[in-house]
């Protein structure tokens, strides 16, 4: 009815298409959500503004409009900046999901991650998330030992944190010593570039 009397057009700067379109898919969330082990309750737990984390999906599936999100654009709505924070990042995951290694939308998107994966119906990936979890909290080597042996600090210590980890995460490394010799093979390697 909203859609049809154009109410819906007076919030939302879109087509009545894509509206109608992104009610189609909040229609369907419930169907997805049964597939993703979510704790008993979590779904109705506040999130920001008295908006549920449901609400919240509802609200990111709503506002998605070819994979993209401006909240200028919706200045109709009034969110807080921990609601568009949340679905700005959801929206560049949902954007970039099929071309960005799973390890960067992982890391760009932090705990938007879920949401991206519920978005994308795809429930296989949570062991995944769960692994980079892991990972991002202790890696093979700690940021302290590794600042330690390159001697590197400020930016450059966290790209080389960066590389470790996503090396572990893509099961190139798999022990603290296979760990060592990749880490000594990238300091080489940037010794060898600036001589």
């Amino acid at each position: 009815m909203a859609c049809s009397d154009n109410l819906l057009k007076t919030i939302l700067p879109f087509s009545e298409s894509i509206i109608r379109q992104n009610i189609k898919v909040i229609s369907k969330l419930d169907e997805v959500l049964k597939k993703f082990p979510i704790k008993e309750g979590h779904l109705e737990k506040v999130f920001s503004q008295n908006l549920t984390y449901k609400g919240l999906l509802r609200l990111e599936i709503l506002l998605l409009r070819d994979g993209h999100f401006s909240p200028l654009l919706f200045s109709n709505l009034r969110l807080s900046n921990k609601i568009i924070k949340r679905i700005t990042n959801a929206h560049k995951g949902v954007r970039n999901f099929k071309t960005a290694y799973l390890f960067d939308i992982f890391y760009e998107t932090k705990e938007s991650s879920i949401d991206i994966l519920i978005l994308k119906n795809r429930a296989d990936l949570l062991k995944e998330y769960a692994r980079f979890s892991r990972i991002w909290k202790k890696g093979l080597l700690t940021s302290q030992e590794i600042s330690r042996i390159s001697k590197i600090k400020g930016p450059k210590l966290g790209q080389l944190i960066m590389e470790l980890k996503r090396a572990q995460f893509e099961r190139k490394i798999n022990s603290r010593s296979n760990a060592m010799k990749l880490l000594c093979n990238i300091l080489h390697n940037i010794s060898s570039k600036t001589l």
